[in-house]
This record gives structure tokens, C-alpha cells and sequence, in this order.
């Protein structure tokens, strides 16, 4: 299963009949002992209105290293969603934790996992000063029709600035014990990405668009 999802501080989401396009162009994704660059990831977001959008992705994977038979470079993750903030919260300028849900189908992806699946996370989100912290939980459906589970960390660098870090270490595994993501069960994988967010019609606080699966809620 893949939950990916950009890092967008504010506003929560889309304003209504707004489109927004994310990018980040640069990162770097490890899983046991495979290693690849993702060049890059981008997210395209439609706000719907009442703290609503729906949400089209996906990412360009080039593997480093012997692939073997495998194509080096693939298109992967994509997804289109319906995101709801469902508690308004520290990433919408209130107090508390802001939570979110996003729910959508994987789409067939190119030189990658063939077939389609479905997915849905519930997120929670704290902003402070010099940290931002996403905590992430997903139950899918994958592609080769499995059920499967999914638990992560973000955590990004100050809310000022074009370009920012951030981070993630999540673990994902096949409800019937048979890891997708890692070489074995309970193996975590780790993505460090660095990434810049173009708009339409507003100026706003940079955002940051990772590689990385999860989503987020603002």
C-alpha cells in the first residue's frame, strides 16, 4: 500500500475551485537494502470546498545500484484521494492537534506494482515553532489484493522559507504477515526528502511535497 501525500502547512486544504500543484524534486528513499531516488514527486490538489479536496499523485522512482531484470526507473504511487480535515487544529492557525482523513484508490502504475487497491488513513498533526510532527496510521487493500497496514513519523523543518527538510520513518506490512516494503517483518524504512510547492492564485507559506507514503492534516 501506498499512502503518499505532500506536507502542505497552510491553509488545511484547497479553497474551493482552487487548484494547487506540489513538487518536490528531490529524494531519497531507502527500504532494507534497496536504495532509489525519487525525481521527482508531485501532487496536484482541487479544493471541493468545507475542507475538502480531491487529490491526484504519484512519483518517479530511479533505482540506484544493480536493479538486475528489474526497469530502473518506474512511476509509482499513484493515487487519487478525497481528503477531509476532520478537526481543525495548530496547521489551520487554531489549538490542538489537527486531524485529517484521506481515503482514495491506487491507480496502475508504470514499470511498477501492476493492478489497483484502495486505502485509508486517519493522521494527526502538531505544529510548533521549529518542528512540524505528523503521526500516521493506514489500513489498504493493495494492489496484488492484500490487506495491509501502514505506521508513520514526518517531521519537518521550520515553517518559514521556498525550500525546507523533512523526514519520515514508517513501517508497512501485509496483514497476513508478509512484509511489502521491507526485506523483513517489522523492518523499517526511512525517506529524507528536500522539496519545493508551486501555486495558483495565492501566495502562501512554502510547502514541501515528499516522496514519502502518508498523508497529512492541513
Amino acid at each position: 500500500m501506498h499512502t503518499a501525500r505532500s506536507m502542505e502547512l497552510t491553509p488545511p486544504v484547497a479553497d474551493e475551485h482552487e487548484f494547487e500543484l506540489e513538487l518536490g524534486p528531490l529524494g531519497y528513499l531507502r527500504e532494507g537494502s534497496a536504495k532509489s531516488l525519487i525525481v521527482p514527486a508531485i501532487t496536484a490538489n482541487f479544493g471541493l470546498g468545507s475542507d475538502r479536496e480531491i487529490v491526484l499523485e504519484g512519483k518517479v522512482v530511479r533505482r540506484i545500484g544493480d536493479v538486475e531484470d528489474e526497469p530502473r526507473t518506474s512511476l509509482e504511487d499513484d493515487t487519487l484521494s478525497i481528503k477531509q480535515v476532520l478537526r481543525r487544529g495548530a496547521l489551520q492557525d487554531e489549538s490542538g492537534m489537527s486531524v485529517a482523513s484521506e481515503c482514495g484508490i491506487l491507480l496502475p502504475t508504470i514499470h511498477g506494482e501492476p493492478g489497483a487497491g484502495a486505502t485509508c488513513a486517519l493522521v494527526g498533526s502538531q505544529r510548533w515553532s521549529t518542528v512540524t510532527l505528523h503521526l500516521n496510521g493506514a489500513l489498504g487493500f493493495n494492489r496484488d489484493h492484500h490487506w495491509n497496514r501502514f505506521v508513520g513519523l514526518i517531521a519537518e523543518g521550520p515553517n518559514e522559507g521556498v525550500v525546507r527538510p523533512a523526514a519520515e520513518i514508517f513501517a508497512e506490512n501485509e496483514l497476513n504477515g508478509t512484509p511489502r516494503t521491507s526485506p523483513r517483518p517489522g523492518q523499517k524504512s526511512k525517506c529524507i526528502n528536500v522539496a519545493l510547492s508551486a501555486k495558483r492564485k495565492r501566495a502562501a507559506p512554502a510547502t514541501v511535497a515528499s516522496p514519502c507514503r502518508r498523508v497529512n492534516s492541513r
